[in-house]
């Protein structure tokens, strides 16, 4: 007795799980508060230590960087996941099964949902406002 619809919906819940789970670290992240801090703490070390400004100058370029891959990573990621998984939704409303087509209702409101949350979040990093 197999269902069609069913494997796909399976692997849709688990890129569905990977997207809240980074949804979860992404939505409080505010990049230019956190290069703000980031920005303020070379600062001390620049204070303290002048004479190792080459040093301190490569490791800040080192850390920008990281707190942008911080930020745009799991944007990036869930946009990808949800788009994948939106596609693989659509396909799936005309299954046999009524609770799988309803199932797959529900994955594309809140696929599509992640979509937005995912591109407003990269449009405010890329502005300067979050």
């Amino acid at each position: 007795m197999s269902k069609k619809g069913l494997a796909s919906s399976i692997v849709i819940s688990v890129f569905l799980t990977i997207s809240i789970i980074l949804l979860v670290y992404l939505i409080p992240f505010n990049m230019k508060e956190e290069m703000e801090a980031y920005q303020a703490s070379l600062q001390e070390q620049v204070d303290e230590n002048g004479e190792v400004i080459l040093v301190i100058g490569l490791v800040a370029a080192i850390g920008a960087l990281g707190i942008m891959l911080a930020g745009y990573t799991p944007a990036i990621i869930i946009l990808i996941n949800s788009s994948i998984s939106l596609i693989l939704s659509i396909k799936n409303r005309k299954a046999e099964a009524k609770w799988i087509r309803i199932l797959n209702y529900v994955f594309d409101g809140v696929l599509s949902t992640f979509i937005i949350i995912a591109i407003l979040k990269i449009v405010l990093f890329r502005t300067g406002l979050g």
